[in-house]
């Protein structure tokens, strides 16, 4: 599986991590919403940096979280834990770290993105 997205699909992925950021920050029209899905928000975050390492304030920035929030915290552990996502050193703050996804997360992204667009046979 190809780790390249085509226009299509980049499209509704930011579509779909703007709404449901959006939606879970109150800007929803009072919907009653399962808990949020951070791991799967942060690794189509970091699918779509095309590889680039993003920072945590970033990603809070991205997925519309208050600082105070640990959930985004607690998923980014359980993404290393399960080899999805790596911590990496800050290009630009040597005591920071950042992420990235891992060949393993892109693999997830890929079967995600596979699995709407199956193949005709």
């Amino acid at each position: 599986m190809s780790s390249r997205l085509s226009n299509q699909d980049a499209d509704a992925l930011r579509l779909w991590l703007s709404v449901t950021a959006s939606a879970y920050a109150g800007d929803g029209i009072g919907l009653s919403l399962p808990p949020k899905p951070i791991g799967l928000m942060v690794l189509v975050k970091l699918w779509l940096e095309s590889g680039a390492p993003v920072s945590y304030s970033d990603l809070r920035t991205a997925l519309r979280l208050e600082e105070a929030d640990k959930s985004l915290g607690n998923a980014i552990d359980l993404l290393v834990e399960r080899g999805l996502v790596a911590k990496v050193k800050s290009r630009s703050d040597a005591r920071a770290r950042e992420l990235s996804l891992t060949s393993e997360g892109r693999s997830v992204i890929g079967n995600l993105i596979q699995a709407r667009h199956p193949k005709t046979q």
